[in-house]
């Protein structure tokens, strides 16, 4: 059954790290928060993506495919998709401008189970 536009998108919040400080002014790593939603086609990495991208120290499971995208993930993100017990952590690897026109961009993800994003990490 071949797929129409629009048909198997979903859309994922993505997190960033924003730094924070202590209440004597030490910087800390700060929480997560929200900088917006983008919407793309999930599909599992191929085994030869997921050789390449363990060789060089960021092992992948997925990649997101997002057309026309508005914002573009960076490494070090969370997206997040579903809600409540089904919701699918996936923390950004990198990603690839095929043809260099940002018409098509592919984020490299890793599933990740039970990451909370919104706990905050303060240091000492």
């Amino acid at each position: 059954m071949p797929l129409i536009p629009g048909q198997g998108t979903q859309a994922f919040v993505c997190y960033q790290r924003k730094p924070g400080t202590t209440e004597t002014g030490r910087p800390t790593n700060g929480a997560y928060e929200p900088i917006g939603t983008v919407i793309g086609m999930l599909t599992n990495a191929t085994p030869k993506e997921q050789l390449l991208w363990s060789q060089q120290n960021h092992p992948i499971s997925h990649k997101l495919v997002l057309p026309m995208p508005d914002a573009i993930p960076e490494g070090g993100d969370f997206l997040t998709v579903g809600e409540d017990e089904s919701t699918r952590y996936f923390y950004v690897q990198g990603y690839e401008n095929p043809g260099d026109l940002f018409h098509f961009v592919v984020v490299y993800l890793i599933e990740r189970e039970g990451l909370d994003c919104q706990s905050t990490s303060q240091g000492p």
